[in-house]
């Protein structure tokens, strides 16, 4: 992968965690990582300037210790729809802060909308884990802004 578009996702996915939800967030090594059952998965389109999707797993049990921080109400009664709503927006955060650390400053883009996926791992070169507050936290991004030409 680009080591710039590798240094943009890292940032950008430790600086929404901190700033969002004061979680520890730190990139991870795969090896011995592994999520666990209970997770949830979205993915969001980049359409321009060049077509890229960036798709991200992470533990429901993460969701709703940050559901808890963010709306002030237990985990547990935290809704499907909630927790979803909440990925979402961390999604459209991390994206939207990935491509405009990766990106020249004057170089605008576009994005579809987060959209509800299957959990499935990628290949092991196109993925990044983190430990976000001790859970694993899996990103990955395919398409051709991977061979964009950021300087």
């Amino acid at each position: 992968m680009n080591p710039k578009l590798t240094q943009s996702i890292e940032q950008a996915i430790q600086e929404t965690f901190e700033n969002m939800a004061f979680l520890e967030t730190v990139p991870a090594q795969e090896d011995g990582l592994k999520l666990p059952a209970d997770v949830m998965a979205a993915s969001l389109t980049i359409t321009a300037p060049a077509p890229g999707v960036v798709h991200m797993v992470l533990p429901t049990t993460l969701l709703r210790n940050m559901g808890e921080t963010l709306h002030a109400a237990p985990g547990e009664e935290l809704s499907q729809e909630v927790l979803q709503d909440l990925l979402f927006e961390l999604l459209n955060t991390i994206v939207g802060m990935l491509l405009n650390k990766f990106l020249p400053e004057d170089q605008s883009y576009n994005l579809g909308l987060p959209e509800k996926e299957n959990p499935v791992l990628p290949r092991p070169g196109d993925r990044s884990w983190f430990l976000v507050d001790n859970h694993p936290v899996l990103a990955s991004v395919e398409g051709k802004i991977l061979s964009w030409n950021a300087p």
